[in-house]
């Protein structure tokens, strides 16, 4: 199992907040936390704006060669699903 973290600021919380994708076979989960909470929480279904970033997170890591192509594809199919727009179209493996 691979697992990918960022951090980004919660305006809402006015924190910071954590984002864990792990991917186990071909299935990807996502889980966030609040920097003041010791407790994980699974976001299921995992929302567009999430899916936008983990996937941002994944092209930067390929432009670096640390993770697969499959990985970034398999986000960008999970964006398409979710009614977003594809970003690696001008991509090649």
């Amino acid at each position: 199992m691979r697992s990918h973290e960022w951090h980004r600021q919660d305006e809402e919380a006015g924190e910071r907040r954590y984002f864990r994708a792990a991917k186990f076979g071909t299935r990807w989960s996502v889980q966030t936390t609040l920097k003041s909470e010791p407790d994980w929480h699974r976001l299921d279904p995992i929302p567009l704006p999430i899916l936008e970033e983990l996937r941002t997170q994944l092209l930067n890591k390929y432009q670096r060669r640390r993770v697969p192509y499959e990985y970034v594809t398999a986000i960008d199919r999970m964006v398409c699903d979710a009614g977003g727009e594809s970003a690696i179209a001008d991509l090649s493996p």
